[in-house]
């Protein structure tokens, strides 16, 4: 029987190879993930305002599918479509929102908690409560603020239970090194009654502003 030798690639055979899997970066996962212990999830793209946290970031992130527009969506005030914003000083961002103006005593029945993420989380939530019950439940209008930013695989994002934020110097930075592109800003929005959305998810019309 002949035997085939299997024989090494040579140096100039890698070459290709090497070019392409450099060409091919790995893709970047913006998705939220659950935090553990007592500590909140951390992220190089998402900061937190008022009561937000990675539990309301990551209850809103799920629901951005089936949030819809209309009256009850936030209207942004800073920045307005097409904007230009002075690279000298860090904006503060301002919205209005009809859940905001809304709140009141009665609330409406909170809808079903989401789904697990994961086939191990229910079991995870029995053997380890601890890694799910360090923050809170938030009972409060919500809002996730996302800056698409050419260049950036994944998108600013802000949480907060507020209507005005100050850019922090990371994501003023960010927004910064895209200076005379077109960055858009979204706002989904939701109440959240014990930490479960029980009015909206609401997304805004997107606007779009430039730094210069």
């Amino acid at each position: 029987m002949r035997r085939t030798c299997l024989q090494p690639l040579s140096l100039a055979a890698l070459v290709p190879l090497i070019a392409l899997q450099a060409a091919c970066p790995a893709e970047i996962d913006c998705a939220p993930v659950a935090s553990e212990g007592d500590e909140e999830a951390q992220s190089d793209f998402v900061v937190y305002g008022g009561e937000g946290n990675d539990e309301v970031w990551l209850t809103l992130y799920d629901a951005k599918g089936r949030a819809q527009g209309g009256d009850q969506a936030a209207q942004l005030l800073v920045p307005t479509e097409g904007q230009v914003l002075p690279e000298n000083v860090a904006p503060t961002f301002e919205w209005e929102s009809a859940l905001k103006l809304a709140l009141g005593p009665e609330r409406p029945t909170p809808l079903a908690p989401r789904a697990p993420r994961s086939l191990l989380e229910p079991l995870t939530r029995i053997l380890l409560p601890s890694a799910y019950a360090h923050l809170p439940p938030v009972t409060s209008d919500a809002y996730l603020l996302e800056i698409a930013v050419p260049g950036l695989q994944c998108p600013r994002s802000i949480v907060t239970t507020g209507l005005v934020h100050t850019l922090d110097d990371d994501t003023w930075a960010a927004l910064k090194s895209a200076a005379g592109q077109e960055l858009t800003l979204t706002i989904w929005s939701a109440y959240l009654s014990t930490g479960v959305p029980t009015e909206g998810p609401y997304v805004s019309d997107p606007v779009s502003f430039q730094v210069e």
